[in-house]
């Protein structure tokens, strides 16, 4: 055995192990242990030669820090299942943007990560744009840029590829608004069609709320004497500032619904006992019963803002129970609040106005359903 190697036996456990020991030219001594004999012969030889070549520093340093370690190349559809998707979950991602991670592993999934490229993207725009909207393909591709950020956050890949993917130019038709009559139909005919669906359509409408943050509304948060609730952080990662009203209307809704022993979710499978994850088949299916098949569930919400607008509800009190982050946003609605309706706010606004002015109550006074 040479004699910078020998053996030694481990205080701790006991066992017999193999060291590699020898002096550098700066004085320093390397003493390592190695698995097994050829390690420690294949170490012998590599500091010799490094020695020799004058590279022994840096020999130093890559056993001092260790070698580097090489990158780990994923698949698109690897990245999706190891590490993407695990995320976006923990990020309270909507799930239709979870389901948008299932159809880029349907198109893409093969494809490398450090691949991919704008060719790539374009690949997966014209295979989306034969099924679906091209509104719903810009939304696929701003799904992969969010992931190759996070990709690139972890040091999976160097760049971005879809920065440079242009979206689809389209024109978005002129945003209707539900009628009152409109809203109740759908809500009636979607309960018809699932009941857990139909309650969660009818508290968007009743409510105001986005479709994620209906989804994930819980018990302990409602108040049903207090008719108000409040939700859990969502978009702005910020619960609202005020509890957001419930109608009566809501509060029948809320008290049909079953309650699941373990699940704190407003709207649970009973035939699973999770929570509702997709109300898109009853709520079409209720849409086509109706013919009123131009709604979204964001629609539903654009309803509400509009209704508590046109009854004479403060607009700040609307931007709070919307969760917007300024009054701007919420400015966006009034263009849906009409003729004499818009009379009427601006009455009411001014009259809630003048009673801070002076010092009095300037509490929401209810919701006009």
């Amino acid at each position: 055995m040479p004699k910078n190697i020998f053996h030694e036996v481990d205080k701790r456990t006991g066992k017999k192990c193999i060291v590699y020991s020898k002096n550098m030219p700066n004085g320093k001594r390397i003493r390592t242990r190695v698995p097994d004999m050829r390690h420690a012969r294949q170490l012998s030889t590599r500091v010799d030669n490094a020695i020799y070549t004058g590279t022994w520093e840096a020999l130093l340093r890559e056993l001092k820090d260790g070698p580097t370690k090489a990158k780990q190349t994923y698949t698109v559809r690897e990245f999706i299942e190891q590490k993407y998707r695990p995320y976006a979950e923990a990020q309270f991602t909507t799930d239709f943007t979870c389901r948008m991670l299932n159809d880029i592993v349907a198109i893409v999934g093969s494809v490398p990560m450090d691949d991919f490229d704008v060719a790539a993207a374009e690949f997966f725009k014209t295979k989306r744009l034969s099924t679906v909207a091209k509104g719903t393909v810009n939304h696929g591709i701003n799904v992969l840029s969010g992931m190759f950020e996070y990709a690139k956050k972890l040091e999976i890949v160097d760049k971005n590829p879809i920065k440079m993917v242009e979206r689809y130019a389209f024109k978005r038709p002129l945003r209707q608004v539900l009628k009152p009559h409109e809203a109740r139909q759908l809500v009636e005919a979607t309960l018809h069609e699932d009941p857990i669906v139909g309650a969660y359509v009818g508290i968007l409408a009743e409510t105001g709320l986005r479709r994620n943050e209906g989804l994930h509304l819980k018990r302990t948060l409602i108040d049903l004497q207090q008719k108000q609730f409040n939700i859990e952080p969502s978009k702005n990662m910020k619960p609202r500032k005020f509890p957001i009203p419930l109608t009566e209307y809501a509060i029948r809704l809320l008290r049909n619904l079953p309650a699941i022993v373990g699940n704190d979710y407003v709207f649970v499978r009973l035939s699973t006992g999770e929570r509702l994850k997709w109300p898109n088949d009853a709520f079409n299916a209720a849409k086509k019963a109706t013919g009123i098949t131009w709604p979204t569930f964001h629609d539903l919400r654009r309803y509400r803002a509009t209704q508590w607008l046109r009854n004479g509800c403060s607009i700040d009190h609307v931007r709070d129970w919307l969760g917007h982050h300024s009054v701007k946003v919420t400015e966006l609605y009034l263009v849906h609040v009409e003729g004499p309706a818009i009379d009427e706010f601006r009455l009411a606004e001014q009259a809630e106005l003048r009673q801070i002015q002076d010092g009095g109550d300037d509490d929401p006074k209810g919701v006009v359903a």
